[in-house]
């Protein structure tokens, strides 16, 4: 499996009959996907995969839908790899996650208790903060911070089609907060100083898909 799966290296189609300006004057695009001979390379399971992105005049919100209508019972992490453009990586901090658990990925995976009222990423930071405890509940959010004044805020959620069948309750989002400082790829040079990454996902642990499963996950980002 490559790094950070699949979906984002392979082919998507635009879906031109949803894709269009909205009655409330939103803008709206529908990618799709399925599985192919290329995909099966890389996992071996039939699926389909929906990537809607709604822009409106004060929000952005994107949302990707998850469906297995087939016998096979699989598992899947997926991860929105939402990067945000700052000023100055060491003026930043993120609101929200005090009380939550995260696995410190920069440090083995540890499990701990965020203790801070601000995270404050001032070297290589990869953190999961895990959903379900401290306010990450049915709902995840954060502030992104500039010095003392919220810049943008990222408020996740999931869902899964009333009739759809899983193999555990509908899961809540876990965050993460990234940034790899001097750890950096070569292709990402010194900009690690103008970002930081703020994550909704599905990652803290498998989710369990079976026979006509259908989850969305959905963030909204609201610059503020």
């Amino acid at each position: 499996m490559p790094s950070h799966g699949f979906a984002r290296i392979a082919h998507w189609s635009v879906d031109t009959k949803n894709s269009a300006i909205q009655p409330d004057r939103s803008v709206q695009v529908v990618l799709t996907m399925r599985d192919s001979a290329e995909t099966f390379k890389m996992w071996p399971h039939e699926f389909e995969l929906e990537y809607r992105i709604s822009l409106t005049g004060r929000s952005l919100q994107t949302a990707l839908t998850v469906l297995n209508d087939k016998l096979d019972a699989w598992s899947f992490e997926c991860l929105l790899h939402t990067y945000f453009k700052v000023d100055d990586i060491r003026s930043v901090g993120v609101a929200g996650l005090q009380g939550a658990e995260y696995l410190d990925k920069a440090n083995g995976g540890e499990r701990k208790k965020e203790k801070a009222k601000l995270v404050e990423p001032r070297n290589f930071t990869d953190r999961v903060y895990v959903a379900g405890t401290g306010a990450l509940q049915s709902m995840a959010s954060a502030e992104i911070m500039s010095g003392n004044e919220p810049v943008a805020k990222v408020e996740c959620t999931c869902s899964r089609a009333a009739n759809a069948t899983w193999g555990t309750p509908t899961p809540s989002p876990d965050l993460v907060v990234w940034n790899p400082f001097e750890q950096a790829p070569g292709d990402l040079g010194d900009e690690y100083e103008k970002m930081v990454c703020v994550e909704p996902g599905l990652v803290s642990r498998p989710v369990e898909s079976l026979v006509n499963g259908r989850l969305t996950l959905t963030q909204t980002i609201i610059p503020l």
